[in-house]
């Protein structure tokens, strides 16, 4: 690739039909993305405590079921171990038309379940930095 990049500058390319030309282009390219890519992760910055954060994260859900609270719901966060997640029959239920009320299959009170960290997620939240956007801002002096 970098001696087809190299003669790219040169009279060699008039020599090469368009079809491999395009061909030996395309893989020049790909080859100089893989490489910026390389470059970037091999330079990349240290997020303190992400690691930490995802290996320590825990799970909460949302129970139904408890009419004493509003929407008869409660919200249980940082448990012990994972919750009891529906079985296969459960979430892999198709419906008709015609029983598209009818209850589904299920046992226990899970409605949602969630896996949160100390730092938030998911992980590709951490330290971005966020911009606000004002119409008008660049004719303000």
């Amino acid at each position: 690739m970098q001696q087809w990049e190299e003669m790219a500058k040169a009279q060699i390319r008039e020599f090469v039909g368009p079809r491999a030309r395009a061909m030996l282009d395309a893989a020049l390219r790909i080859a100089k993305e893989a490489r910026e890519r390389a470059d970037q992760t091999a330079g990349g910055a240290e997020l303190k405590g992400v690691y930490d954060s995802i290996y320590n994260a825990t799970w909460g859900y949302v129970e139904s079921g408890h009419n004493d609270l509003p929407l008869g719901m409660k919200v249980v966060g940082n448990c012990d171990g994972k919750p009891e997640l529906w079985t296969e029959e459960e979430v892999n239920v198709s419906h008709t038309p015609f029983d598209l009320c009818d209850p589904l299959p299920r046992h226990g009170n899970l409605e949602i379940a969630v896996l949160t960290s100390q730092k938030g997620w998911p992980y590709n939240s951490f330290s971005i930095p966020q911009y606000a956007i004002q119409e008008g801002a660049e004719d303000q002096p």
